[in-house]
């Protein structure tokens, strides 16, 4: 094969694409400045040696596949006089700072013939295009889309367990928004213990919705809570509601917890409440039963102190009883003892 002329490898040196100018027998005849610029190489440790031995694959890598593929390549070349390109070829370069490693590297190929007269293959052109950084950064935005995809579908998982343990709550649980108090949730549990359905409430104000309850306070702790950001803890508070066609007195143990904006500004408050009117009646129950223990305790009190008082009154007739039967026997015994001595001395 006929050498490149000297006066050519000027002009191949100085193209603005990255060449390599190879023999048939796959031999570097000259380079560009540009492709020495990509690879990190230089002229005099290319020319003249066999592409593959320096540009082996990476070893730290067991699946590179470059040497076999470009090698491919360059042989359809030669077999077919067509140019062939490879669109996306990771190739890794040998590190020149650290000998031994390896940097990572992407590259669009394109291997060309340069043909003589009767359409024989003189030589090949070996031009590359580094994308790495195109490639890195198409990477990076699958792995972000990934990263965001699963991060979408635990949120939405996890807003699942919540919608969940929100519907199945044995406790109370609505969220209010704004001035209103627009009920903006309410489980189950608490549309069951208010007496309505949640078409009936929601989206409307509390006080809209629940007008028994509006005037016992509740607006005020509310107010509280949204403007202070302090949660309000209550026991046992009175509420009125309407269910089953009745007005119920019912008794609530329950929390107010301010509720946050992304910008940290408060938008409403949530209720986690729990009835205890049973608890609140039978406590009552049993102080009413206390207080009426109380009171007889108190009247058998008084009513032994009458009868230890009478029976004071009893015990003093009796001492004096017995006092007035003891002087009439001694007064009878002393007239008898008379009437005998005057007997005698009648006798006499």
């Amino acid at each position: 094969m006929p050498a490149v002329s000297s006066d050519l490898l000027p002009i191949f040196n100085a193209l603005p694409g990255a060449c390599m100018l190879l023999s048939p027998d796959l031999v570097i005849e000259a380079v560009s400045e540009a492709y020495l610029d990509v690879t990190l190489t230089q002229r005099e440790a290319l020319v003249g040696k066999y592409i593959f031995d320096v540009f082996p694959d990476n070893p730290h890598v067991s699946e590179a596949s470059a040497v076999r593929t470009v090698h491919a390549s360059l042989s359809q070349v030669l077999a077919t006089g067509q140019p062939h390109e490879l669109t996306l070829q990771p190739y890794d370069l040998p590190n020149p700072a650290q000998p031994g490693q390896f940097l990572e590297r992407y590259w669009r190929t394109r291997n060309a013939p340069v043909l003589d007269e009767q359409g024989r293959v003189l030589h090949l052109i070996h031009e590359v295009q580094d994308v790495t950084a195109q490639v890195q950064a198409s990477t990076e935005l699958r792995e972000s889309e990934v990263r965001e995809q699963t991060a979408l579908a635990q949120a939405e998982h996890q807003h699942g367990e919540l919608q969940r343990i929100f519907e199945q709550a044995p406790v109370a649980i609505a969220v209010y928004r704004g001035p209103r108090f627009i009920i903006e949730l309410a489980n189950p549990t608490v549309c069951q213990l208010w007496g309505r359905t949640q078409e009936q409430i929601l989206g409307k104000g509390l006080f809209e919705a629940l007008p028994e309850v509006a005037g016992m306070g509740y607006e005020e702790l509310l107010t509280g809570v949204m403007t202070t950001g302090k949660p309000h803890v209550a026991a046992a508070m009175e509420a009125v509601h309407e269910r089953d066609g009745r007005r119920d007195v019912v008794y609530w143990d329950f929390v107010y917890v301010p509720m946050y904006e992304a910008d940290g500004s408060i938008y409403g408050a949530m209720v986690v409440a729990t009835e205890v009117t049973e608890q609140v009646l039978a406590r009552q129950k049993i102080q009413e039963l206390n207080d009426q223990l109380a009171a007889a305790n108190q009247a058998l009190h008084i009513s032994n102190g009458e009868l230890l008082s009478n029976q004071e009154e009893v015990l003093q007739v009796q001492e004096l009883l017995e006092a007035r039967v003891a002087e009439r026997t001694r007064q009878l015994e002393a007239a008898l003892a008379e009437a005998r001595n005057n007997g005698q001395t009648l006798a006499n």
